[in-house]
């Protein structure tokens, strides 16, 4: 059984079917991680440098999200983290 074709994440890239998953807080966090965990596995350093500018990128928009500068992310009082039902508001 194959994929429908709005479902099909090569061809549409944010269709989760709950919510829009673009403003998710934690998903860019956890890509910084994956590319930390990976590059400290291989010690590849074409792979850290292949990752890094995709990192930074991540990370810039991550650090949007603390609004009080107190360098943790503020949760936006509507599911926005992959416990795609959980509203969340603040750090918590």
């Amino acid at each position: 059984m194959g994929f429908i074709a709005e479902e099909d994440p090569f061809i549409n890239i944010n269709s989760y079917p709950i919510h829009d998953v673009a403003d998710w807080r934690d998903l860019n966090l956890k890509f910084v991680l994956q590319v930390f965990r990976d590059f400290c596995l291989w010690k590849d350093l074409d792979y850290l440098k292949a990752m890094w500018a995709q990192a930074c990128v991540v990370m810039e928009k991550a650090a949007l999200w603390d609004t009080d500068g107190d360098g943790l992310i503020e949760n936006g009082g509507f599911p926005d983290q992959t416990y795609d039902s959980w509203i969340m508001t603040g750090v918590r």
